[in-house]
């Protein structure tokens, strides 16, 4: 009878084993899916800013086009000297 007890103890303890291993696994798949979620997040995201920067850029070389125009108009000839 000695042997049934620990045949039943190894049943036992695979079964946890087991149940552990589905576990740890689920647990695996849903962090495993919140990464993609939040690497296709980070790709919007991405986008986003990739194309602020380019707004940022073109109201920059706006306002620089703006001066340069406002810099033609106060001296015409282009040159920046006092005349004397």
């Amino acid at each position: 009878m000695h042997w049934r007890c620990k045949a039943q103890i190894l049943v036992q303890d695979g079964t946890q084993m087991e149940q552990k291993y589905l576990t740890e696994s689920r647990r695996f798949e849903e962090a495993n899916e919140r990464c993609k979620v939040t690497a296709e997040e980070v790709k919007v995201a991405n986008k986003f800013v990739e194309t602020a920067q380019s707004d940022v850029l073109a109201a920059q070389n706006s306002k620089w086009d703006a001066s340069q125009l406002a810099i033609e108009r106060l001296v015409p000839d282009g040159n920046c000297t006092k005349a004397d």
